[in-house]
């Protein structure tokens, strides 16, 4: 069964640099992590550059936060972090601390987006998938995106083309919008732009790109280091900027409601119509970015058959990092 023989490699997964350990040979010579602090209403980088147009602070959480030491919700929302992007994990395979952080956030009153890694290789398991997360998630007020992120080797390896993972990103994203929630699409600029066809995806993108801007088509989100430093979290964590607090959805979906998208020329959902309809193909999904990717920056680890062409934190055990995993 495709699950089963999923769990061998993945589990061989590095260890995380978004997540936890620093168990890596030989040793690189440490970099200051990446904060993102909020002052007088802006975003600045440790560097004290401005990230013009984020509107909010989030963090990606997921087993590698918890496994490095207990969060502290009130400290990270002392630090400015007011969303968090938690990790269901696989199809089937729930991460062990999902219920703890998903309580944890919404109690401190931090909202909440998840995500899953996906391994379908077929539409009927990405709609599998979907209705995995929405029995996950039943139940929670859902105020930030439902990602879905199909970065793994496995998926080329089985020979999966452009087309048919951006056919089971919409097969999945659709599933989510039909069920009330906001869906997204995570990812780094090498896949976005080469292994997923996204002019044929109509939604929301979270873009994962380190040492840029981060402008990206259609992007929302954007991930913007996978060696963060957050108070309330112990080690590296990833650092989310949003370009879109999402509005509509800041009460908390229970999935109950109807997924209505907005205008995305005014910011608001990269779905200019309601959920389940079809639209025109949106503009090809390209990089405005002249820099290079996360490949070359410290921390990057060996190939473990994670992403192809690996650049850091491109597989789950990263994750939160990509949210990618092997």
């Amino acid at each position: 069964m495709l699950h089963g023989k999923i769990n061998t490699g993945k589990r061989l997964a590095a260890l995380a640099l978004c997540g936890l350990f620093a168990l890596q040979a030989p040793a690189v010579p440490a970099m200051a992590a990446e904060t993102l602090t909020v002052q007088d209403q802006g975003f600045y980088r440790i560097d004290g550059t401005k990230i013009e147009g984020a509107v909010a602070k989030g963090v990606t959480i997921s087993k590698y936060q918890n496994q490095a030491g207990p969060i502290d919700w009130d400290a990270m929302k002392a630090d400015g972090v007011t969303f968090a992007m938690i990790r269901v994990g696989y199809l089937n395979d729930l991460d062990p601390y999902f219920k703890e952080n998903m309580e944890g956030a919404i109690s401190h009153g931090i909202r909440v987006g998840v995500f899953l890694y996906s391994m379908a290789l077929d539409e009927e398991t990405a709609r599998q998938e979907a209705q995995y997360v929405l029995e996950q998630i039943r139940g929670y007020k859902i105020s930030y995106p439902v990602a879905y992120d199909v970065e793994s080797k496995y998926l080329l390896d089985n020979g999966k083309t452009p087309q048919e993972l951006a056919n089971q990103t919409n097969v999945f994203c659709k599933a989510i919008a039909d069920a009330g929630y906001r869906p997204i699409l995570y990812g780094n600029n090498q896949w976005l732009t080469n292994y997923v066809d996204v002019s044929q995806v109509p939604y929301d993108i979270w873009y994962a790109r380190y040492g840029t801007t981060g402008e990206f088509q259609n992007r929302k989100i954007w991930q913007l280091t996978e060696t963060g430093s957050v108070a309330g979290i112990t080690g590296n964590v990833c650092i989310e900027a949003s370009f879109y607090d999402y509005p509509e959805l800041a009460a908390g979906n229970t999935g109950s409601g109807t997924y209505t998208a907005g205008s995305s020329s005014s910011g608001g959902p990269g779905v200019s119509l309601s959920a389940g309809k079809t639209q025109a193909t949106p503009t090809v999904g390209a990089s405005t970015d002249s820099q290079t990717g996360p490949s070359g920056q410290a921390g990057q680890q060996a190939q473990t058959g994670a992403s192809p062409v690996q650049t850091a934190g491109q597989d789950e055990s990263q994750l939160t990092k990509s949210p990618s995993e092997q």
